[in-house]
């Protein structure tokens, strides 16, 4: 079958998938970016160097691939960090699944009554993203996959408490409050 791993970054989930995929599975790195795709092809062609793998820079919201052309897609926290338009991500995941082709997507949970969220707000905000923050949310990211897939069933990974200070790198997950990261199935 066919496997397309949306807005592949450093290729974590990538590097995981290549490990215990076989031929005659096909594997379709996408990236925005032409160098971390450089990258990722060193590192698989290293741990499975018989998977064929094609890696395509790309904008993930609007996927330069047929309609109906993967039998699942996957994406780890790529779709998610597409902040204003992680529904655009989604529609694209579904638009080139074939019919009960399944996405497995990941993202950060917070809770709407945090200082995290507020942040979040702020900065989506900011840079015109009024409401993009609401992703972040379980019961708006069920409605948001919910929207493209029939079946999109949550499932919490792990929940914590983030520990340490803030980072100004990174926003979620807030220091001292409740995060969760979860895995939506869709089908």
């Amino acid at each position: 079958g066919h496997v397309a791993d949306i807005a592949s970054g450093r290729g974590m989930l990538l590097t995981k998938l290549v490990r215990t995929l076989q031929a005659p599975v096909h594997v379709l790195a996408t990236d925005l970016s032409f160098a971390v795709l450089m990258y990722d092809r060193l590192k698989v062609r290293k741990i499975n160097p018989d998977l064929h793998v094609t890696y395509l820079a790309c904008d993930a919201t609007a996927l330069p691939l047929k309609s109906g052309v993967s039998d699942a897609a996957v994406s780890f926290f790529g779709i998610a960090n597409m902040a204003g338009i992680v529904d655009k991500g989604l529609q694209e995941a579904a638009r080139i699944l074939k019919p009960g082709g399944k996405l497995i997507n990941t993202l950060v949970l917070i809770n709407e009554n945090s200082k995290g969220f507020e942040a979040l707000s702020q900065v989506c905000a900011q840079n015109q993203m009024h409401g993009a923050e609401k992703v972040y949310l379980r019961e708006e990211s069920t409605k948001l996959h919910s929207a493209y897939f029939s079946e999109a069933d949550c499932r919490i990974v792990c929940e914590d408490i983030k520990e340490g200070t803030e980072n100004p790198l990174d926003l979620l997950p807030y220091p001292g409050e409740w995060f969760a990261y979860a895995l939506f199935r869709c089908r």
